[in-house]
């Protein structure tokens, strides 16, 4: 019986010190992720720019480290494109307000379009927490949580984007709300229903631009930055996203 615990022993302690080892070589292969990078100084426009790439000259404004939509103007863009990313940033709308963060925008036949996660005053449009159109919603495609917890009108929340290749996740003051993987099934069942049905290929793009939407109310932005994330086949970001 010695003779066969022993080598069952010996197996078991040359795993226990081999895998850890095995680890470390793959977390050392495995790029590091940039780190985050302000898109927002507080004091200026600078960085942001109108649909034809020109300076911002009016509708938005600069006022107690806030970017400050003050009605009908235009949406505004950011003057490089992004690929994969987390992007941190801080709101909050008016009564009755609507806006929107949209990503990977890109032109389709002339419009800029892209994958939208909505600001909006819900209980003003009578829209139910886990509406396809509420705050936090992949809008017009994938509802968020019906348990999101929203600061009181005024308060600005925080919210983050990610998007890993051709997986998306939208988050509220700390948990995950709304989730989808782009050319799924599922995807292009709801692009179909949607909205989109008739722009070919809607948001499979890799890349493009970052949009802060004009819809019309006043709206704040804070805070705004983004973590370029490097490409990778796994869709396992937990260990990013909770630091």
């Amino acid at each position: 019986m010695r003779h066969l615990l022993f080598p069952a022993c010996l197996a078991i302690l040359v795993s226990s010190m081999t895998e850890p080892a095995a680890a470390q070589r793959l977390r050392r292969r495995a790029p590091a992720p940039a780190a985050p990078v302000s898109l927002f100084d507080g004091q200026s426009l600078a960085g942001w720019v109108t649909g034809k790439g020109e300076p911002i000259n009016d509708g938005w404004e600069v006022v107690d480290g806030a970017l400050h939509l003050k009605g009908r103007s235009q949406s505004i863009f950011s003057a490089r494109e992004y690929t994969n990313f987390i992007l941190d940033f801080e709101w909050k709308i008016a009564e009755g307000g609507n806006s929107g963060v949209k990503y990977r925008v890109r032109s389709y036949d002339g419009a800029l379009l892209g994958l939208e996660y909505q600001l909006l005053d819900d209980v003003k449009h009578k829209y139910e927490s886990d509406h396809i159109g509420s705050t936090g919603s992949i809008y017009a495609l994938y509802e968020p949580r019906a348990d999101k917890r929203m600061k009181p009108l005024g308060e600005f929340n925080h919210s983050r984007i990610v998007v890993q290749g051709n997986r998306l996740e939208h988050w509220l003051n700390g948990e995950q709300i709304a989730s989808a993987i782009v050319g799924s099934r599922e995807w292009h069942q709801r692009v179909a229903a949607s909205k989109f049905a008739k722009r070919s290929s809607f948001a499979e793009n890799a890349s493009g631009k970052l949009m802060l939407q004009d819809h019309g109310h006043p709206t704040w932005f804070r805070k705004i930055t983004i973590q370029e994330l490097a490409p990778t086949r796994s869709r396992r970001l937990s260990g990013l996203l909770r630091r």
